[in-house]
């Protein structure tokens, strides 16, 4: 081997060990840099004529296994999704309370059971009357604001949408960029490690927002989608927008429909200008984003509508009043005749009848509407899963009910309006076809004056003081219901109506306490199953105090049921960052080690260079 031979050998074994402690540097100094992956370098012999000619570097590899970067992006969606879940589901459980704590809903509603059965012991004392009105305006506040603190939670959550929409469209942009300078290096089939990593944490930007797949092609080429196939990037980076709602109320909703939703959607817009509706198309399963639209259109929604049934059940209960039919016959039909005077907007008729060929009974709920714009009217109007609901234009009169009603029924019954607002409904006499099995009205009462006991403690305060009657024209008067809930202002200025439901009534007089509290307490009603509370098939039936009790425990369980999950989908990230972290993060020790052998090999191939040169000066001096 010649001197030149050994020079050049020495030189190039100086130049790539210099490669590889600048390397070596770069781990150390970014060991705690968040998203740096750990590089290695390795080496492969200079050949010239089948003899040794120097060293060479096969350039900077990333410490990284791309299956389990997949699962990390995976388990980086799925926490997200349970940590917000637990975050919010954690929130709606405060807003209802801890069960028998001062601020929980139970407690208030307990102390106004309680109060109304202190009246039923004191009717005639005045502190018992308005201890009743304190605690009922108390239960009606605590309504108001749950109502509206699950309405700012809906708001966040819109404006966090858009949030999550702007963070992804940088990032694809940002992708875009940094891939063409990728794409420029890569042509000779290396790889440009730092631009690959600033890359990758753009990815997991958006793998926490939304579930994702990444797919690797040749010369670090790549593309990025949803889970369910939609496409983010794939060379370019395609565009989300979202259009959100300012002003969100429990009357807002999102629809497939863009005409008659009130709440943002994310569409993706292609290179050709066509537009998708990912919401629609739900193609967000996992992340942030899914979370999110989880929340806004479901969860909330439910917990919106537990405060609606509440409040709905609490007026209801004590101001609806039954009236029941009475025995009517022309010739061979025989029937009922119902007096519908007084039946307000949202009201009910139920008509049962048997069907005397099968052997069953039917039963149909008319629901009470003024304007045909109302119609047709869904079977979830009614908690009740056994009726057919249709809803009755009562805009035109009496005579146009009973049209109405004739028209549904069809020829098996008569059905007439014989004088003033009663209802008459016959069977087919003779034929023998169809049998009338019941026929009553659900009344809503406007005064304070009733024989039932009954009155309307709890009016709309959103529509000055009007009476609930869970009218259905136009915006259903439930939804929302418990952000406007009030004590009946005629009420609270004449306490003595608590008691006095004539003008004869003595002071004494316990007929509407115990009704009132029997109304509370002691009788069932069907509650939606949109609450969450019972099944479609078997829809919750219990007294309304029971059913706010049940709503109460109801929201504790899902907040600890979120609280699980996270914690379960906490432990799984954990295991496969600690999987990234074995494979990819920098290990200190071993790049001190790694320093020591590059110092010695640096310092020999140093030596080879020193002992060349005082062989050629003594070659100089010869």
């Amino acid at each position: 081997m010649s001197l030149s031979s050994a020079i050049n050998l020495a030189t190039s074994g100086l130049t790539v060990t210099r490669q590889d402690l600048d390397v070596t540097a770069g781990n150390i100094a970014n060991a705690q840099t968040p998203g740096y992956t750990a590089k290695t370098t390795s080496r492969r012999v200079a050949v010239g004529n089948g003899d040794t000619i120097g060293v060479l570097s096969n350039g900077t590899k990333r410490s990284l296994d791309l299956q389990v970067q997949k699962q990390f992006f995976r388990e980086s969606a799925a926490t997200q999704y349970t940590k917000l879940m637990s975050t919010y589901m954690h929130r709606v459980d405060q807003t209802f309370g801890e069960p028998g704590t001062p601020n929980a809903l139970d407690y208030g509603i307990n102390q106004f059971s309680s109060a109304v059965q202190g009246l039923v012991t004191n009717p005639d004392s005045q502190v018992a009357r308005e201890n009743v009105l304190s605690k009922a305006q108390l239960l009606g506040q605590q309504l108001n604001t749950a109502s509206d603190n699950i309405q700012t939670m809906r708001q966040e959550i819109e404006g966090a949408l858009g949030d999550s929409v702007d963070t992804i469209n940088n990032a694809l942009k940002q992708i875009e960029r940094l891939n063409n300078q990728i794409q420029i290096h890569s042509i000779d089939g290396t790889e440009p490690s730092a631009l690959l990593d600033e890359r990758d944490n753009y990815v997991s930007q958006i793998a926490d927002l939304v579930d994702i797949e990444v797919t690797h092609g040749e010369n670090n080429t790549f593309r990025i989608s949803t889970s369910s196939g939609t496409t983010l990037f794939d060379r370019t980076a395609v565009q989300l927008q979202f259009s959100g709602n300012s002003n969100v109320t429990a009357e807002s909703k999102w629809d497939s429909d863009p005409n008659k939703s009130s709440l943002g959607s994310i569409t993706v817009i292609s290179d050709n200008g066509n537009r998708v509706d990912l919401t629609s198309n739900k193609s967000f399963r996992s992340g942030k984003v899914a979370g999110l639209l989880d929340l806004r259109d479901n969860v909330l929604v439910e917990a919106q509508a537990q405060l609606d049934e509440i409040a709905a059940g609490l007026a209801e209960s004590l101001s609806n009043k039954e009236v029941a039919s009475v025995a009517a016959t022309v010739g061979p039909q025989t029937g009922s005749d119902l007096d519908l005077s007084g039946l307000q907007a949202g009201n009910r008729i139920t008509f049962t009848y048997k069907d005397n060929g099968t052997g069953q009974d039917h039963t149909v709920t008319y629901v009470r509407v003024d304007s045909a714009s109302a119609l047709p009217l869904s079977n979830d109007v009614t908690a009740r899963m056994d009726d057919r609901v249709v809803g009755i234009d009562f805009s035109g009169g009496m005579a146009s009910v009973a049209a109405q009603i004739q028209a549904d029924l069809g020829a098996g019954f008569t059905v007439s309006n014989p004088a003033g607002n009663t209802l008459r409904i016959l069977d087919d006499g003779a034929a023998n076809t169809r049998d009338v099995v019941g026929l009553s009205a659900t009344v809503t009462l406007t005064t304070t004056q009733d024989a039932s006991g009954k009155l309307p403690l709890f009016t709309d305060g959103g529509n000055g003081n009007k009476p609930y009657s869970g009218a259905v024209d136009g915006t259903h008067q439930k939804v929302g219901f418990a952000s406007r809930i009030q004590v009946n202002t005629e009420i609270r200025n004449d306490p003595s109506t608590l008691v006095k439901f004539a003008s004869d009534t003595g002071n004494a007089d316990q007929t509407r306490p115990k009704a009132l509290y029997d109304a509370l307490e002691n009788t069932n009603y069907t509650f939606s199953y949109k609450t969450g509370i019972g099944s479609k098939a078997t829809p919750a039936n219990m007294s309304v105090t029971a059913f706010a009790r049940q709503v109460i425990s109801y929201q504790g369980g899902q907040a600890e049921t979120a609280k699980t999950r996270h914690d379960g989908q906490t432990i799984a990230m954990n295991n496969v960052q600690s999987r990234m972290d074995d494979i990819s993060k920098v290990n200190t020790d071993t790049e001190l080690s790694r320093l020591m052998e590059l110092q010695s090999a640096y310092s020999a191939n140093a030596r080879v260079l020193t002992a060349v040169r005082e062989m050629l000066q003594t070659l100089m001096r010869m």
